[in-house]
C-alpha cells in the first residue's frame, strides 16, 4: 500500500529503523480509525484499487483512471445493513435486478420534462416495460392486482412505434382492459383485445353558419379522417342540423352532395318543392360511413329529413304536416378510398338561385369516429 508523501508532522524519526516502521504502522492505524482528518486516502495496490478517505470509500475503475466514491447517508438513527442477494456466478449489480422495498411514500422529482424513466435493454417486437401494482390479499400474501405496460411494435431506429396496455385482475385472473395503439385508437372492455373501440369526436361545432345570395356549391361540413384511425371495420357518424329559407317567387333547387376523399359518393336534388315563405324549413342529416372488412372499401347509409311547412305556433316544423321532404334510407355508391392515409369527409349544398332571400343555415354539426384495430 502507499500513502503518498504525507508524514505526520509530529514525527521526526527518519530512515529504515524499526522506530520508523512503527511510525508507519501508527499512521495506518490512524487512517483506519479516523484519528486524523484531512489526511490523504490510503490506496491498496491491486487490480481494482480500494481507496479510504474521510468517512468515504472509493473503488477505482478497471482502467485505474477514475474512482467511484461510496458515501454513507447522513443522520442515521441506528446501524443498518445493506444485504446483497445470492450470487451464483459472475454478475453485476444491475443484472442482479435488485429491488427496493419502500416503507414510506416516495416522491420522484427531476424537472418538468422527465419525471421518471423505466428502461429495459430488450428491443424485440412486443418487448415490454411497465409497472406492476402489488397488494396483500386476505392470506397476507403479496398479489398482483394490475399492470401498465408500454411495448414495442416496431423498433426501427428513428422510426420506432409502440403501444400501451392496462391490465386489471378479476377473480384471480389478469384481464387486458385498455389498449392504446400507435394511431391513438383506444379500446376498452373486459378484454379489450376482443372488444369494440372507444368512440371519440372527430369534429363538433355549435357555431351557426349561413349561405345566401350565391349559386356556388357551399360546404356544410368538412373534416379529415386521419389515416389508420378507422381500421378495417371502423365507422364515421355525422349529424347536421339546420334550416332553409326559400322566400322568392321563382323555384329554387337544392342539391345535396356527400363526398369522401374528394369523390362524390351521394348526390340528390330537391327540385322546385318548397313554396315561397318568409319562414324557415328545418332539416336534419344523419349519415354513417364505414369500412367493410378492409381499409379501402366503404359504404354509406343514412337519411335526410326536412319539414316543408314553415307555419308553426312556436319554433320550426309543423308536426301535423304529412308532406315533409323526407328520404327513407339513403345509400352511397361503393367507395374504395384508402383510409390508411388522410381522407376528407364532406357535405355540401348548392342552391340554383343567387338571391338574398334564398338561404341555407347550419346550426350544429357533430361527427364521431368509432375505430377498429
Amino acid at each position: 500500500m502507499s500513502f503518498g508523501l504525507w508524514r505526520e508532522v509530529t514525527t521526526n524519526v527518519d530512515g529504515d529503523t524499526a522506530e520508523y516502521g512503527c511510525n508507519d504502522l501508527k499512521l495506518i492505524s490512524q487512517l483506519f480509525n479516523g484519528v486524523n482528518n484531512g489526511i490523504p486516502a490510503v490506496l491498496f495496490d491491486n487490480y481494482n484499487g480500494v481507496v479510504f478517505g474521510d468517512y468515504i470509500m472509493g473503488v477505482y475503475d478497471q482502467n485505474a483512471s477514475h474512482i467511484a466514491w461510496l458515501r454513507g447517508p447522513t443522520s442515521l438513527t441506528a446501524d443498518f445493513e445493506i444485504a446483497i442477494p445470492p450470487i451464483t456466478g459472475n454478475d453485476t449489480l444491475a443484472a442482479l435486478n435488485l429491488g427496493n422495498v419502500f416503507t414510506q411514500i416516495q416522491r420522484v422529482r427531476r424537472d418538468n420534462v422527465d419525471l421518471m424513466k423505466l428502461s429495459r435493454v430488450n428491443n424485440g417486437v412486443n418487448s415490454s416495460v411497465g409497472v406492476s401494482f402489488l397488494l396483500n390479499n386476505s392470506a397476507s400474501a403479496e398479489a398482483q392486482y394490475g399492470t401498465i405496460y408500454a411495448s414495442i411494435f416496431d423498433n426501427t431506429a428513428a422510426a420506432e412505434s409502440g403501444f400501451m396496455e392496462m391490465n386489471v385482475k378479476r377473480s384471480g385472473t389478469l384481464y387486458q382492459v385498455l389498449t392504446l395503439d400507435r394511431w391513438g385508437r383506444l379500446a376498452l372492455g373486459p378484454d379489450s383485445s376482443s372488444q369494440g373501440s372507444v368512440t371519440r369526436n372527430l369534429s363538433r361545432s355549435g357555431t351557426a353558419v349561413s349561405f345566401s345570395n350565391t349559386s356556388a356549391e357551399q360546404t356544410l361540413f368538412s373534416a379529415t379522417v386521419t389515416g389508420n384511425t378507422m381500421g378495417p371495420n371502423g365507422v364515421v357518424h355525422l349529424r347536421l342540423f339546420g334550416s332553409i329559407q326559400q322566400n322568392q317567387a321563382t323555384a329554387t333547387d337544392y342539391t345535396l352532395r356527400i363526398k369522401f376523399g374528394g369523390t362524390t359518393i351521394y348526390q340528390d336534388t330537391l327540385a322546385t318543392a318548397l313554396a315561397q315563405n318568409a319562414g324557415f324549413y328545418p332539416y336534419m342529416i344523419d349519415i354513417y360511413l364505414f369500412n367493410t372488412n378492409a381499409t379501402n372499401a366503404q359504404l354509406m347509409y343514412g337519411f335526410v329529413s326536412m319539414n316543408d311547412t314553415a307555419s308553426v305556433t312556436t319554433g320550426l316544423g309543423d308536426i301535423t304536416d304529412d308532406e315533409s321532404q323526407s328520404n327513407g334510407v339513403i345509400s352511397a355508391t361503393a367507395s374504395t378510398k384508402d383510409t390508411t392515409v388522410d381522407q376528407t369527409f364532406a357535405v355540401t349544398i348548392q342552391m340554383s338561385v343567387a338571391n338574398t332571400n334564398v338561404k341555407t343555415f347550419v346550426d350544429y354539426k357533430w361527427c364521431a369516429i368509432n375505430p377498429n384495430t
